[in-house]
């Protein structure tokens, strides 16, 4: 499979360069010295950097300032936040409130100014850009507003854009794999522009799980859909969230928001409430009531996601 490198929308966090050159965007480079078999656990058939419970993300007094000309915007606030494996958080809270700020530096596409954030029991900034590289690669994945498909690059291709840079052995058939548990089987040939809306976030989604992240960290994935198509997207969520995966939604909605099994509300880049949802909306549930294609085919209409089978794709 091509690089397709330079061409127009590609997704946001895939390093332009091989995982071995670093790429460690917006973190200082403390060299690539590479550790000993031993002391890396295997994780299917790939070198993996994780050394405990998978999942967990924990953030200490972390504080973020941008620069606007002479004005400076205080993105976020001595944060602190825990995140435990398998849980299905939502962070809500008005444009500019510092969402988007907050789950970059959780992905490791942006650093705090000062406070820390830790991977797995990780400090973030001990680790190599190689290091960081693989975990945005192989630990991560993301799903954006804007869905950052190639246009002139097939369904499966996209989603397996992840796997030029990854270590795995074995890579043939998990695109496929992949559009398979999102619904999207029939679509594995088609462009963009041959898909709805929906069914691009939803490639858009098999792409983030192709190499099997422990982590899915979502910003405003439904913003760009509509209701039906919106409630496809968040039922794949709340059945990956089922089968064990950790995930950040970001959202300005409160109805998504009850979705999610926790609900952190950001104002002026402050935490301001952290609170358990004790019965979340159930999106599938929600689905059988449109029935068919949604009220005017939707732009979620075509085959429904199933996610049988194994832990993702």
């Amino acid at each position: 499979m091509e690089a397709f490198e330079g061409e127009a929308g590609e997704p946001p966090g895939l390093p332009r360069e091989p995982v071995s050159q670093g790429s460690g965007r917006g973190w200082r480079d403390r060299g690539s010295n590479e550790r000993e078999d031993g002391d890396i656990p295997k994780r299917q058939g790939r070198e993996s950097i994780v050394t405990e419970a998978a999942g967990r993300i924990a953030l200490r007094g972390v504080n973020k300032t941008y620069r606007k000309g002479v004005e400076e915007v205080r993105a976020l606030v001595d944060v602190s936040l825990d995140v435990n494996p398998g849980e299905f958080v939502a962070v809500v809270g008005p444009s500019g409130s510092g969402k988007s700020t907050l789950m970059n530096i959780v992905g490791l596409l942006d650093r705090p100014d000062s406070g820390s954030c830790e991977l797995d029991g990780r400090d973030v900034e001990e680790l190599t850009s190689d290091e960081l590289a693989r975990i945005r690669n192989e630990k991560l994945g993301f799903v954006f507003q804007t869905f950052h498909l190639l246009p002139r690059t097939t369904a499966v291709e996209n989603v397996e854009l992840p796997l030029i840079y990854s270590s795995r052995h074995d890579i043939s058939g998990l695109g496929e794999k992949a559009l398979e548990a999102v619904g999207l089987k029939d679509r594995a040939k088609h462009v963009p522009s041959e898909l709805s809306g929906g069914q691009q976030q939803r490639v858009a989604i098999a792409r983030a799980l192709v190499n099997e992240p422990e982590i899915i960290l979502a910003d405003e994935p439904t913003g760009n859909l509509d209701s039906r198509a919106g409630l496809e997207v968040l039922a794949i969520f709340q059945e990956l969230n089922r089968r064990g995966k950790t995930l950040v939604l970001i959202t300005h909605d409160e109805a998504i928001a009850a979705m999610a099994g926790r609900v952190v509300e950001i104002v002026d880049g402050r935490i301001v409430s952290d609170r358990k949802v004790e019965n979340p909306r159930d999106a599938s549930r929600e689905l059988e009531r449109w029935g068919g294609n949604g009220p005017n085919g939707g732009a979620g209409a075509g085959p429904r996601p199933t996610l049988e089978g194994g832990d993702g794709p």
